[in-house]
């Protein structure tokens, strides 16, 4: 077989046979599932798995290819992968120069922790030397960055390992959208440009989420990895290669070149195989206004249509897409209303951040409650922002008091718990038969749900599980959380810092209080990170898998990262987002490796619930413009991914594993083309003659069939005198093609003689005479 090497841009349609042909060994086994075993008791074996094996021998010192997007889910060990690459590039030479560009709070973990555990033992401390830390997330990113590119050895060849790749990318793009900041731009420019000058420069990207708002983020990564493989201008891209004849999504008749041009950059795992995790099962709840509080809504909606009216004069019609710019009277209207107490405090008089002249960044790290420490600063900066805060406690403190009120008054056979036993006895625990019945309820019920229904649904479907449940709102402040725990209280829920039985320092499960399951806590920006932390260990307690300790997490958009939960029965989405992957991010809090093993198999199942509030006439209302938009904007971003998993360099290794859930086919070339001498390329670098040259999976004139195959030994001819030793193959009669029998991809074709009969080396053994030639590849041990 062939010494030569390959190159996409010269034989590259023979890549996918390169890969399966010099990669087998690194096949998955398939994932046997026995009915009442538990696969979370199954030991990890210590040390590397195939697949970062893999990763590390696909890009090893002889390898044509240097660069990689990493797409490998959550719980995959991307750290180590990406240390294992260096371990193997290291023993080959030890004149390197790793830039690793990480977020800052990931320094310590899992960076330096990783490093000490999984880099080679051996000239540790050189090894180590080697690698210069830039936190891209820095407001100084780009001087600490070119300051250590300055302090290397020019000599060394550099690694670019960047983790969290999504995030860099995203800054990326601002710069570029909004032309306001260059941090992220200047870095991304600089490794780009190197990229093209030194052919050895390695880049590494590592995400388990590699696109979040728009398909072109593909384009940045895949143009960092092999700089101009796509149009660096987004409309140009756009024009190429998303199609919104209907709805927008990848071009059909582009997609075989997008396929194309990205073979060779990516592998794709799924990180945790569905078996390990907790059944998900979600619930769209959508909640009808009643008069009052549409009312109210409607006031609201005509202010933000000003202002709408007066931005697009001001900015002659670009308003632009933050989320900010999404109707925040209306988003927070969608959660609550306050009812009319007075002419002071009612639904219309609420405080908003523009009477204080508050900006819409102070209001945001006010409302979101995403660091505490800037709150502070803001605070003691700022005395308006101080009124706003003591205003808005007066509204909050005024509503509470209004409660109390209703529920002194109330009738002595009518209260909450009345309502629960109704709901749960008579109407069977159907919200729906129970609000719209006749049955009388009390009037403090009536007054909250008033105000909100969502927050009523959302407690009275927590008082259906016997588990522990997430709660996440956008906001901290006011409509989200804040007014939240207000309702929980009235319904015997308590902080458990306000609870003086309940110690945190001394857990037993043997000590029954009385609140036990009635507690509540918080993992938010709002809070200390001690607090965080104490919180979220007493939730993911073994003991508290039921929900004695803490029953109630709940989280913003500052604990929608980097915060894994064990046990969760319950997560409810207050609000929906205008992107649909820091929802993801949420559900995946709850839904991790594993982290139900404390509950008995038949109870790992963990309910999402969604809320949107509806109007009774057809307008939609924000809720539900959020959440078209982000449904939208995912569809058209799964096309993409969709499309990136099939051109994976490991699809046919991986898919015992990856197709688990669903099943996708792994990009291939045509059949024919694959017997063409010499074999043709992958793509053309210039687009406009790529265009042309559709080939493969998803091509226009290209068929996915279905063939009889038999099973049958076969040799393959070496020269005039000598053959390989027997093997298994498949074998098309009608065609002559005989196919590898673990991985089913072309290897050559049978002979016939002048009778039509196969040309035979002995009994039953077959002579494989045509061969593709495929090169051969060295794997270190």
């Amino acid at each position: 077989m062939s010494k030569y090497n390959i190159n996409l841009e010269q034989n590259g349609r023979i890549f996918p046979l390169w890969i399966m042909q010099n990669f087998k060994k690194f096949i998955l086994p398939k994932i046997n599932i026995v009915e009442g075993q538990d696969p979370c008791n199954e030991k990890r074996e210590e040390g590397l798995t195939l697949y970062q094996q893999f990763i590390g021998q696909y890009l090893n010192y002889e390898s044509p290819f240097k660069d990689i997007l990493i797409y490998h889910g959550v719980g995959s060990g991307k750290t180590n992968t990406a240390i294992n690459i260096y371990n193997i590039l290291f023993n080959y030479t030890p004149e390197w120069n790793i830039f690793l560009l990480i977020k800052a709070s990931l320094h310590d973990d899992p960076w330096l922790k990783d490093l000490n555990r999984w880099m080679k033992k051996d000239n540790f401390e050189k090894r180590f030397a080697n690698i210069y830390f830039i936190h891209y997330d820095s407001p100084f990113a780009d001087r600490d960055f070119l300051e250590k590119i300055k302090k290397t050895d020019a000599n060394n060849q550099s690694i670019f390992i960047i983790d969290e790749v999504h995030q860099f990318i995203t800054n990326v793009y601002n710069n570029i959208s909004s032309k306001k900041g260059k941090r992220a731009q200047v870095i991304y420019d600089y490794i780009q440009q190197e990229k093209r000058e030194n052919i050895n420069t390695r880049v590494i990207l590592l995400s388990a989420t590699p696109v979040v708002n728009d398909p072109f983020e593909f384009a940045l990564i895949f143009n960092l990895l092999k700089p101009d493989i796509f149009p660096s201008s987004e409309a140009i891209f756009q024009q190429i290669f998303i199609s919104s004849s209907n709805f927008a999504s990848l071009n059909e008749n582009t997609k075989n070149m997008f396929q194309r041009r990205i073979l060779s950059l990516v592998s794709y795992y799924i990180g945790s195989t569905p078996d390990k995790f907790a059944e998900k099962i979600l619930h769209y709840v959508k909640i009808p206004m009643e008069e009052y509080y549409e009312e109210i809504y409607n006031f609201y909606e005509n202010i933000e249509e000003k202002i709408e009216k007066n931005m697009l004069k001001m900015f002659r019609g670009k308003v632009g897409d933050r989320p900010s710019s999404y109707s925040s009277y209306t988003r927070q209207a969608c959660n609550f209303i306050f009812p009319y107490i007075s002419d002071k405090v009612n639904g219309e008089t609420r405080p908003r951040p523009s009477k204080y002249n508050i900006k819409d960044t102070e209001a945001e790290l006010i409302d979101e409650g995403k660091n505490l420490k800037k709150k502070k600063e803001l605070i003691k900066s700022n005395n308006n922002v101080l009124e706003y805060l003591k205003d808005i406690r007066i509204f909050i403190n005024t509503f509470i008091e209004y409660l109390k009120n209703i529920k002194s008054k109330n009738d002595p056979e009518k209260s909450l718990t009345d309502d629960i036993k109704l709901f749960k006895n008579k109407y069977d625990e159907n919200f729906e038969n129970f609000i719209k019945s006749d049955e009388k309820k009390s009037k403090l019920f009536l007054a909250m749900y008033k105000s909100s229904p969502k927050f009523i649904r959302i407690i009275f479907n927590i008082l259906l599980t016997k588990g522990t449940v997430l709660i996440y709102s956008n906001y901290v402040e006011m409509e989200g959380l804040q007014l939240l725990k207000v309702y929980l209280n009235f319904f015997g829920f308590i902080s458990i810092d306000q609870d003086s039985e309940f110690n945190k320092d001394d857990l037993n499960i043997n000590n029954k209080l009385k609140k036990d399951g009635y507690r509540f806590c918080e993992f938010h920006g709002g809070i200390t990170k001690d607090i965080r932390k104490i919180n979220k260990n007493i939730f993911n307690k073994s003991d508290n898998k039921y929900g004695q300790f803490c029953k109630i997490i709940m989280i913003s958009s500052a604990g929608a990262e980097g915060i894994n939960l064990h046990n969760v029965r319950q997560v409810h989405i207050m609000e929906p987002y205008w992107n649909e992957v820091r929802i993801e991010q949420v559900i995946g809090r709850a839904l991790r490796f594993c982290q139900h093993k404390d509950l008995p198999m038949n109870e790992r199942k963990v309910d999402i619930f969604r809320y949107n509030m509806i109007r009774n006439s057809k307008k939609i209302t924000t809720d539900e413009k959020l959440e078209n938009i982000s449904r939208e904007k995912n569809n058209l971003l799964l096309s993409f991914t969709e499309a990136v998993k099939e051109a994976a360099i490991d699809c046919e290794l991986f898919k015992e594993h990856n197709m688990m859930g669903s099943k996708y086919k792994c990009f291939q070339f045509n059949e024919e083309s694959l017997f063409e001498k010499p074999i043709s390329n992958a793509y053309q670098l210039k687009l406009e003659y790529d265009q042309k040259n559709d080939n493969g999976l998803n091509a226009k004139d290209s068929n996915i069939l279905r063939i009889k195959v038999r099973k049958i030994k076969a040799v393959k001819i070496i020269d005039d005198n000598s053959y390989s030793s027997e093997e298994c193959y498949w074998l098309n009669d009608d065609t002559c093609i005989v196919y590898d029998f673990d991985l089913n991809y072309p290897v050559g074709k049978l002979s016939k003689d002048n009778n039509n009969n196969f040309i035979l080396l002995e009994n039953d053994i077959y002579i494989i005479s045509e061969i593709i030639d495929i090169p051969n590849f060295k794997i270190y041990d």
